[in-house]
């Protein structure tokens, strides 16, 4: 199996079985609120997951516009963030939270799958060694706000990164992490998943 096979073969776990679990047999308040201080919100993690997914994928890997801006999502979220959620504290979590179309987010969340698929079904081997610039990561990070005003480590932290880094990373491993962490504040609710 190569890298691109098996990319797409995880890929589709994530945006499909694993996020379907994660939401299933949950009502807003519980996708809302937290079960303890200590974790943050369902709504909040599947938001912060698009949103980190949307930015790498679209602005870093493929040097496009984000699905954000594209279609509208901004306004159907219900939110004015066009950051990453990266650095956000417990209230600003909260409001998010409170705040965000809870369809609109699943929403959300699909266009960006089926986006960031299509843009892996067109990749090669050699598309993945390509290295996403600096200049390239602090123009999406901080000109165009997508890392916020707490959150700049993120231009640090991706700058000099190949893309088939930012693929893995930003959103297999990541997506996946933040899907299993909204599966442990699932639990807390007294909810089982898989």
């Amino acid at each position: 199996m190569d890298a691109m096979a098996f990319f797409l073969t995880r890929y589709e776990d994530l945006h499909g079985r694993s996020t379907d679990d994660l939401l299933a047999g949950l009502g807003d308040e519980q996708l809302r609120r937290r079960p303890h201080p200590a974790v943050n919100t369902i709504a909040w993690l599947l938001w912060h997951v698009a949103r980190i997914e949307d930015v790498s994928a679209n602005r870093l890997i493929a040097g496009r516009p984000q699905v954000l801006d594209e279609e509208g999502w901004l306004e159907r979220l219900g939110i004015a963030r066009r950051d990453v959620g990266t650095g956000m504290d417990d209230a600003e979590v909260d409001d998010l939270s409170r705040r965000i179309d809870l369809g609109a987010v699943r929403g959300y969340s699909a266009a960006v799958g089926r986006r960031t698929l299509a843009l892996a079904r067109t990749l090669r081997a050699e598309d993945l060694d390509g290295v996403v610039t600096a200049e390239a990561v602090r123009r999406v990070c901080l000109d165009e706000g997508a890392a916020g005003d707490k959150a700049g480590v993120l231009a640090t932290f991706w700058a000099g990164k190949t893309r088939g880094w930012l693929l893995a990373q930003t959103v297999l491993v990541h997506g996946f992490g933040h899907i299993y962490e909204g599966r442990a504040v699932k639990g807390l609710w007294g909810t089982r998943g898989l």
